[in-house]
């Protein structure tokens, strides 16, 4: 089974960084005040700075799961779309079409409730996720559009 990588835009892959730096720097922080904090209050203190930590390396590693863990893979039922701990199927018996976006490259899937979702692979790998998609089911529909919709 190949899995298909998620193509993410320089926007989306700097912010998932963003957020695992700040997140980071915010345990460092948290570790600190927990070790070094005295005052009358002290439990009160390391409580709510172990609340922190915890949140902080929760936040963290599910971002860091974001950018090492999302992709698609094709089965022979259905497409399997994992986003970190999150895994999704689509059953092909849900799916109307497949539509290849020249102009903009994007690939859409169309359900047949009249939805749709943008598969977001790179544009290299558009070829072998179809033959795998048109291998586990050959009666799916694939068109390509030159112009935008």
């Amino acid at each position: 089974m190949k899995k298909y990588k998620f193509d993410y835009s320089v926007y989306v892959l700097l912010t998932l960084i963003a957020i695992c730096l700040l997140t980071a720097c915010g345990t460092v922080f948290s570790i600190i005040n927990v070790i070094g904090y005295q005052s009358d209050n002290i439990i009160g203190k390391v409580i709510l700075y172990s609340f922190l930590l915890l949140f902080n390396l929760a936040v963290f590693f599910f971002a860091l799961l974001l950018i090492t863990n999302c992709h698609y893979s094709v089965l022979k039922d259905f497409i399997v779309l994992r986003l970190g701990l999150i895994k999704t199927k689509i059953p092909f018996s849900k799916v109307e079409s497949f539509t290849l976006f020249m102009k903009s490259e994007k690939l859409v899937l169309y359900y047949k409730d009249g939805k749709y979702s943008v598969i977001v692979i790179a544009k290299k790998d558009f070829d072998d996720f179809m033959k795998a998609v048109k291998k586990s089911c050959p009666n799916i529909i694939f068109s390509v559009e030159k112009g935008e919709n």
